[in-house]
């Protein structure tokens, strides 16, 4: 900070009081850069069963399991001297099931084939 004006006065017994003016102007024109690979894989299980229900159509029950791994490593980086961050490497897995059904009904109108699908996952 550059002071432009400073003010004091000092009273018998050690009293003062003093007051700074100034201005303060900080130009930093660094760019930090920093690059890092990362991972991610992705599994995914699913079964069901088709049940023919009529003239509504199928009505597929199913069940499904989803895994997931990602990992990115640590990295710093670079261009701004002290202020450079260093970034911590981390992992995270998830896992999730579901269970829902789809419907699905299939039929010819004006000459063409027609198909209708819909489903649930809870």
């Amino acid at each position: 900070m550059r002071a432009s004006k400073v003010s004091a006065r000092q009273w018998p017994g050690g009293a003062a009081l003093a007051a700074i003016h100034g201005n303060t102007s900080t130009d930093t024109p660094r760019t930090a850069l920093g690059s890092v690979d990362a991972n991610q894989y992705f599994a995914l299980l699913r079964n069901g069963v088709d049940l023919p229900v009529g003239k509504f159509g199928v009505l597929a029950p199913f069940v499904e399991l989803e895994m997931q791994h990602a990992e990115s490593p640590g990295f710093t980086e670079t261009g701004t001297d002290s202020v450079n961050l260093a970034v911590s490497g981390n992992t995270a897995n998830s896992m999730r099931s579901l269970l829902g059904a789809q419907w699905r009904k299939e039929f010819d109108w004006l000459g063409h084939a027609w198909n209708l699908d819909g489903g649930a996952e809870f």
